[in-house]
């Protein structure tokens, strides 16, 4: 059973580190990405891109619904290098959720996930009323 450890917008790709003190050491996770559209030649580019920026992951794959899933298990920093590496696709990105794999959820997860996706409408609805004003 995955545990979901956190989500966000195409905005907050980059942010991806933030979430390392989630996993320990040799634990092991998917990234998933909701993507508008996945364009030819996108996944050979992202797992060279990754490769080259020393990730130890399984390949990413797709998944039905325009959907990338880069899986991974925790070393150093590895969130931050797939951040680096997936930064150029938040363009094309809708949003994300990090996922821990196996083990069972704990109680605690829900109302932390309730607790961000609480800040994370706040924050858009925050956004989008800024760009109303300003239009």
């Amino acid at each position: 059973m995955s545990q979901i450890i956190a989500q966000g917008s195409s905005q907050s790709l980059g942010g991806l580190g933030a979430y390392e003190t989630h996993f320990q050491e040799g634990e092991s996770g998917v990234l998933r990405i909701r993507m508008r559209y996945i364009p030819p030649g996108l996944m050979a580019a992202l797992n060279v891109r990754l490769r080259v920026n020393g990730v130890q992951i399984g390949p990413a794959y797709t998944e039905s619904g325009h959907v990338i899933a880069i899986p991974f298990t925790k070393q150093w920093a590895v969130l931050a290098l797939i951040a680096v590496a997936v930064v150029a696709l938040a363009a094309l990105a809708i949003g994300w959720a990090l996922e821990k794999l196996g083990g069972a959820a704990e109680k605690a997860t829900w109302p932390i996930i309730a607790i961000v996706a609480g800040i994370a409408v706040v924050a858009l609805a925050g956004a989008s009323r800024a760009k109303r004003q300003h239009a």
